[in-house]
């Protein structure tokens, strides 16, 4: 099984007892906790409360269980760290939970300090790609994240808006039966619940945040939710794209908003105390190839490694911390080799 963290503030002991009997320790309460037999620990954000090399943590993308023993190739042996983590992409085609679960299972032999995360797609239909209850209840799965964009709402056949009072209805409503269908599995009481969030430059990903973290209270009083926003098509910036510094500090400030306040009973509550640890729950997409073809409409077609390892570079600059690669581990590894890469993950 992979690794599965509690919450950040010690979870009761019941609970700590029946669902991670290998909990040994809870760090700080804000920054991170730890496992045993994993001699590092883990966040309790996607990422540690941190700058620089010591933020950057990898959401490698896996679509088929080959990839996993690619990622555990030579050429990446020591620049998987134990906070990085691997994120089942459901939506792959022709993958059904079966091959989802074995994806889980082959990642939890391979890299067993390392936390998976589940990228579902919105169908209600159960046995197809993009289910998106996929793996919601398993336990050691450390959160289920709904693809949240114009593709995965076509593919329900529910008409997209661009709208945020509309999306952030939604979500609450969709949110809510996942957290749901977690709550329903005593084994699962330490998986969250987040999105992958389409960016659109007038929405205020602050209020996303908010929403998220009161769902994720209810299933644990430590949870806040993860989000990834898709900011691929800024990193290479277009004539009607902000580059991606850009992009990093509008999310950042808006999420900068969030530190006067928690989930509670009530909803979003005020605090006297400021809540940082929000803003490393907070992370960014980028997309890119070996093989890229300068023109293509798709980052994932058209960026190249060097890209990726210098728009890395940038939003780690303003602050960020966490970033999901749509990228092969091929790609991942030649990014890790460029100038930049060896700055923020250096090699062993």
């Amino acid at each position: 099984m992979p690794r599965n963290r509690t919450n950040a503030g010690c979870i009761s002991l019941f609970v700590a007892l029946a669902a991670v009997p290998l909990l040994i320790g809870c760090g700080s309460g804000d920054d991170q906790s730890l496992t045993a037999g994993c001699p590092d620990a883990i966040p309790t954000g996607i990422a540690p409360l941190s700058k620089g090399a010591d933020a950057y943590t990898m959401l490698l993308r896996v679509n088929t269980k080959e990839q996993v023993s690619e990622f555990d190739s030579e050429p990446l042996k020591g620049r998987i760290l134990d906070r990085d983590v691997f994120v089942i992409n459901t939506q792959y085609q022709g993958t059904n939970t079966g091959e989802a679960q074995d994806i889980f299972t082959e990642i939890g032999k391979r890299f067993p300090c390392n936390r998976v995360i589940a990228l579902n797609g919105l169908s209600q239909i159960s046995g197809k790609a993009g289910y998106m209850f996929a793996l919601a209840g398993e336990p050691g799965l450390d959160a289920v994240l709904l693809d949240w964009e114009v593709g995965t709402w076509a593919s329900r056949g529910t008409p997209w808006s661009e709208e945020q009072a509309v999306n952030l209805k939604r979500m609450g409503v969709e949110l809510q039966s996942v957290a749901n269908r977690i709550a329903e599995v005593p084994g699962a009481a330490t998986t969250r619940v987040g999105l992958a969030t389409q960016f659109r430059s007038g929405w205020d990903y602050a209020a996303f945040a908010r929403r998220l973290a009161v769902i994720n209270w209810r299933l644990n009083e430590d949870f806040l939710g993860y989000q990834l926003v898709q900011s691929q098509d800024r990193c290479r910036g277009t004539d009607d794209a902000a580059p991606l510094e850009q992009l990093t500090k509008q999310l950042l400030a808006q999420y900068g908003q969030l530190v006067d306040g928690k989930p509670g009973p009530n909803g979003w509550e005020k605090t006297t105390k400021p809540q940082r640890k929000i803003i490393a729950h907070l992370g960014f997409e980028i997309s890119f190839s070996t093989e890229p073809k300068p023109g293509e409409s798709l980052p994932v077609d058209s960026d190249s490694s060097s890209d990726a390892a210098a728009c890395t570079e940038d939003v780690l600059e303003e602050g960020g911390g966490a970033f999901i690669y749509w990228a092969t581990p091929e790609a991942i590894e030649e990014m890790l080799s460029t100038e930049e890469g060896e700055r923020f993950r250096p090699s062993t």
